[in-house]
């Protein structure tokens, strides 16, 4: 058993070596978390917007009502894909969590 034992012990020293390389994080490069607070960023403020031309529809100082709906739908459009992107972010994640190691 140790000759088998011993023929093995070279591949398992070098299987460390034979592991995909590790890449360094580029310097420049934003983070998943800086990516993920700049689309919440953007998606407030498209919601503020629309919100902000309903009250001037409302107020009566709106200047078109194209540009109000098309706020509107703009605004629901984007809250709808951080929707979708949140619940597949969640699915993913619990994949990994069921994952077994």
């Amino acid at each position: 058993m140790s000759a088998a034992t011993s023929a093995i012990a070279p591949v398992v020293a070098a299987m460390p070596a034979l592991s995909a390389p590790q890449m360094a994080p580029d310097a420049g490069a934003p983070t998943f978390g800086a990516v993920m607070a700049a689309g919440i960023a953007e998606l407030d403020q498209t919601l503020k917007t629309a919100e902000r031309q309903s009250i001037r529809l409302a107020s009566g100082q709106a200047e078109s009502l194209q540009e109000v709906v098309l706020d509107q739908e703009n605004a629901r459009i984007a809250f709808q894909f951080a929707t979708q992107l949140r619940n597949r972010l969640i699915e993913g994640w619990q994949e990994l969590q069921r994952m077994q190691l």
